[in-house]
C-alpha cells in the first residue's frame, strides 16, 4: 500500500531501513547520494575553500577554513614544506594532511607523489601574507578575510 501510494505521489519508494547507516530516514526511505552527499559535506568542512598555486589572492569570511595546496612527494626524500604567515592573528594553521594523488597509491604504495593541504582557520578580518617554502620552490599567497 505504501508503494502504490508513494508511486502515484512521485516520491522515493520506501524499500525499508538500512541496519546501522545513517543514510536511512523515519519511514524506512533511503535516499541515493545521500553518501556522496555526506562525503562532500564533510571534504567542505575539513579543508574550506580549497586554492592551489595559481590562485594568488585569497578571500574568506571570518570563521571559515582555507587549504593551501601544494605538489608534495612523500618520500624518504620527498618534500619538506614549511609555512609562514604573519603573526597579527588574522589566521591559524589547523593542520596539515597529505593526500596521495590516486586510489592505486593509496592502496599499493605507502609513500607517493600527491598534494600538501595547509589548512588554515580565518579568526578576524584583515590581511595576511602566506608563504610555504620547500626549497627552492616558494609560493606566496595573500589572504584577505572578511567579515
Amino acid at each position: 500500500m505504501k508503494k502504490d501510494v508513494a508511486r502515484a505521489m512521485n516520491l522515493p519508494v520506501p524499500i525499508g531501513r538500512c541496519r546501522g547507516s545513517s543514510s536511512s530516514f523515519p519511514g524506512g526511505t533511503v535516499f541515493p547520494g545521500m553518501g556522496w552527499a555526506t562525503l562532500a559535506y564533510q571534504r567542505q568542512s575539513i579543508f574550506g575553500t580549497v586554492v592551489d598555486r595559481s590562485q594568488i589572492v585569497v578571500t574568506v569570511h571570518r570563521g571559515e577554513r582555507l587549504s593551501l595546496v601544494v605538489p608534495d612527494r612523500e618520500t624518504p626524500e620527498g618534500d619538506r614544506w614549511t609555512v609562514r604567515a604573519s603573526t597579527d592573528g588574522v589566521i591559524r594553521e589547523v593542520e596539515r594532511r597529505f593526500i596521495p594523488s590516486g586510489i592505486l597509491w593509496r592502496l599499493f604504495a605507502p609513500r607517493a607523489d600527491g598534494a600538501r593541504y595547509f589548512v588554515l582557520e580565518a579568526l578576524r578580518p584583515g590581511r595576511t601574507c602566506v608563504i610555504l617554502t620547500n626549497q627552492p620552490a616558494t609560493s606566496t599567497w595573500l589572504v584577505v578575510v572578511e567579515q
